[in-house]
């Protein structure tokens, strides 16, 4: 038996921010397939997509300072909002040969997990 998740986001705005990668494109397909509408004017829903290996051309520190600034934006209007992080498992298990993305990785876990208890319940960090 197949089954069909379906859930309620018709209209809601989505932003992604950071690197894509399969994971994020394939969420994001996911939420317009479910009603959602790509945009970056006020979104409601937030991906914080983070490269899976280390990118030089990828600027984490910025795409944190504006996943931050997104989600206190929200925190302070009364829709409130959902944030997603999609990190890679060096975010909790630091590669060898790679310290400086993993310790960058593990401060977008902290990230993530402050965001969370500063803005609940009115915004939803994950």
């Amino acid at each position: 038996m197949s089954r069909t998740m379906r859930i309620d986001i018709a209209g809601q705005e989505i932003l992604v921010l950071g690197a894509p990668t399969p994971v994020s494109e394939a969420a994001v397909t996911a939420l317009c397939a479910n009603g959602a509408v790509a945009t970056g004017a006020s979104p409601r829903i937030v991906l914080v997509s983070l490269p899976l290996l280390p990118v030089p051309e990828v600027d984490i520190r910025a795409t944190l300072a504006e996943a931050e600034a997104r989600t206190l934006e929200m925190a302070e209007s009364t829709a409130g909002g959902r944030v997603v992080f999609l990190l890679p498992a060096v975010a909790g298990l630091p590669m060898r040969r790679h310290p400086d993305f993993s310790a960058a990785m593990a401060g977008a876990l902290a990230t993530m997990r402050t965001l969370a208890m500063r803005c609940g319940p009115a915004v939803l960090v994950n």
